[in-house]
């Protein structure tokens, strides 16, 4: 009755949450757990305030009676939780390798290294179901709120990798989505009700997020904040069997002060809480020392995968319908860490332990890496085991 009285007169979402809670806490015995409150709040603020059936609130109640008539015990037969024979899995992918199915997903990476552009073309592909850096994309619908970014450069940039990959804007209709309008944070219910409104009503298959930054507003070191954030957002993924991927910064350094590179989910700005709630991480980064804007991208996680890290580069194109744009793969890190090697060398001789100063890495990666180019015939030590080595040959 408080609640549908509240929303009849036009209160907000956080007005009728805490009123709800401090009436909770006054008069249930037992107390609701907060979330069934968080519940009742949201299916309240659902309704216009001059919607006729908050002028009803008998039947209101006979809707939310399931969370007021005591706990829902756990299941408890194994028979019935397991079923007559294994389910099939089937595909487990949305881009093979990349982008898991019904997951949270974090795509992170440091400032200006093509996340945001990276995320609508992986919307565009598997809403067109075109291959996502020639791996294999499951068609569905995406979609997407661009955030982060002004609606004019969201638009441009929605137009450039369209006419890219051959298509426009209007082809992608009913497949794709895109909203930079209206704001949304996961701590107010109203845009929680409003996101969740959105996607039962378009139904899509992917959800994009650019950015945690802009849907967060708590302390991202506290757990206790972060979950605002996390419970929903797995909610969404698990209720409505839908990927939600979330952008989000990773912390400045990608070595640790041996050289070693650092997990891409110890790299994740804020608590460490968000790399155990998240079940597959995209990490970007940015290529030192080229001269055109290249990356690499790698993934982590509890999805198994045989993706091999790989490099990637911003392409622009031209024709007569105007400028094209994309993102199109280049090598593997390895061979772009051989590159490293044999521009190293061109210097002049180096023993091992000069090649690992100057490489920032740590000793046995780069015997690794000098043995297999050594193997290749591009490279040989000038004699004896301890001796500089040489490059022989270019590629």
């Amino acid at each position: 009755d408080l609640g549908a009285a509240m929303r009849r007169h036009g209160a907000g979402d956080l007005s009728v949450e805490r009123a709800l809670q401090i009436e909770n806490a006054a008069r249930c015995v037992p107390e609701l757990d907060s979330r069934e409150v968080d519940r009742i709040a949201r299916s309240c603020l659902r309704y216009d305030p001059a919607d006729p059936l908050l002028l009803h609130p008998e039947r209101m109640l006979e809707m939310f009676r399931s969370a007021t008539t005591g706990p829902v015990l756990y299941e408890t037969s194994l028979a019935s939780y397991a079923g007559e024979q294994e389910p099939e899995i089937g595909n487990r992918w949305w881009v093979d390798g990349i982008l898991p199915r019904a997951v949270p997903v974090i795509l992170g990476g440091p400032p200006k290294s093509a996340k945001s552009l990276f995320m609508l073309q992986l919307g565009i592909c598997i809403a067109s179901g075109q291959e996502f850096f020639g791996r294999q994309t499951t068609p569905g619908r995406v979609l997407v709120l661009a955030l982060e970014d002004a609606r004019a450069d969201t638009q441009s940039r929605l137009w450039q990798i369209c006419r890219a990959f051959g298509l426009t804007p209007g082809d992608l209709e009913g497949k794709l989505a895109v909203s930079s309008e209206k704001a949304f944070f996961f701590a107010k219910v109203a845009d929680r009700v409003a996101l969740e409104a959105t996607i039962d009503a378009y139904r899509p298959d992917v959800v994009i997020i650019d950015s945690f930054a802009r849907v967060f507003s708590g302390d991202e070191n506290s757990k206790e904040a972060a979950q605002i954030a996390t419970i929903p957002w797995q909610e969404m993924c698990r209720d409505r069997e839908i990927t939600v991927a979330l952008i989000h910064h990773f912390k400045k350094s990608s070595r640790e002060l041996d050289g070693s590179p650092i997990p891409l989910g110890y790299r994740l700005r804020g608590t460490s809480d968000l790399f155990a709630f998240v079940r597959h991480i995209v990490g970007i980064e940015k290529i030192q020392g080229k001269t055109r804007k290249a990356f690499s991208l790698s993934v982590e996680g509890n999805c198994p995968t045989d993706l091999e890290p790989f490099t990637f580069e911003i392409q622009e194109t031209s024709s007569s319908s105007g400028k094209g744009l994309r993102l199109v793969q280049t090598g593997t890190v390895a061979a772009t860490r051989e590159v490293e090697i044999e521009v190293a060398l061109l210097a002049g001789p180096q023993d091992t332990t000069s090649l690992c100063g100057a490489l920032h890495r740590r000793r046995e990666h780069v015997i690794a890496m000098l043995s297999e180019l050594e193997s290749q015939g591009r490279i040989t030590r000038s004699d004896g085991p301890r001796s500089p080595w040489i490059l022989t040959t270019k590629k």
